[in-house]
């Protein structure tokens, strides 16, 4: 798999995790506590994803 389609791969699960967390937070028949930590679980994997991407963009203008 190359660079570019890992980035591609990467960038389509950060727009499902960001859908998954609007929906985590709008859940009615869930504690608050509950919806926030899935919210945050989400946002820590965008994060780590995020910085993937710019290690393989960083590494594709070196190549």
């Amino acid at each position: 798999m190359t660079g570019e389609e890992r980035i591609k791969i990467r960038k389509g699960q950060i727009m499902l995790c960001r859908v998954l967390i609007q929906k985590a937070l709008a859940m009615k028949d869930q504690r608050i506590a509950w919806r926030e930590q899935e919210a945050m679980r989400y946002e820590a994997m965008i994060e780590g994803w995020e910085r993937e991407i710019e290690e393989l963009e960083k590494q594709n203008g070196q190549s």
